[in-house]
């Protein structure tokens, strides 16, 4: 069963529709288990308090990482594909052609890998690494492309798989299985391709 739904961020992608509040939810996760052991060894005398405000800035930069969006990161990864490439080219040289590209099933992935730095009295105490794993398995995309630059998405759908860790602690995960047209946008000026050479 696919889903489809409004332009799609990694917010949408990993907490779904009700996502109120993201940020004090990934304050309390953080705030357990192997993150929070971490971060309370690395700052040795520092009280609760001051943990807490670490938990608290961690789960900050988290929620920030939330609002990548999905289309983004599968249009950079087109931008490569030699027969979209090559298909732009040609209508470029050709302002009225259009071209219907089908791209067979392809995978692709993208990480993010921030880090929250630690400072007390302007030494460095400890990192807190954070890491957002991407998964988009792609089927039956058919692409226009028109005067050199995508023009429209008319079929596929899309598996993804997110993930959300901090210091090997899974904050949170999901899979969904949406359709790619009306889901991820084919703005011309977000979608044109990229010149090879």
């Amino acid at each position: 069963m696919t889903t489809t739904v409004g332009p799609m961020t990694v917010r949408y992608l990993l907490l779904g529709a009700d996502h109120a509040e993201i940020e004090d939810v990934l304050a309390s996760t953080v705030g357990k288990g192997g993150v929070a052991a971490t971060v309370g060894q690395a700052l040795g005398g520092i009280g609760e308090a001051g943990q807490k405000v670490v938990c608290q800035e961690v789960a900050h930069v988290a929620d920030s990482l939330l609002d990548a969006d999905v289309s983004a990161v599968l249009v950079h990864a087109w931008r490569k594909n030699q027969l979209i490439s090559a298909a732009c080219q040609r209508t470029a040289a050709h302002p009225n052609s259009e071209e219907l590209v089908e791209l067979a099933t392809h995978k692709i992935r993208s990480s993010h890998r921030p880090c929250v730095e630690v400072f007390v009295d302007d030494v460095l105490i400890t990192t807190v690494d954070l890491t957002l794993s991407l998964t988009f398995v792609i089927h039956g995309l058919l692409v226009v492309i028109r005067e050199g630059q995508i023009a429209a998405l008319r079929s596929g759908t899309c598996d993804a798989t997110a993930a959300l860790d901090c210091e090997s602690v899974r904050l949170a995960d999901s899979t969904l299985t949406f359709d790619i047209p009306g889901t991820i946008r084919s703005h011309p000026e977000r979608l044109r391709a990229q010149p090879r050479g």
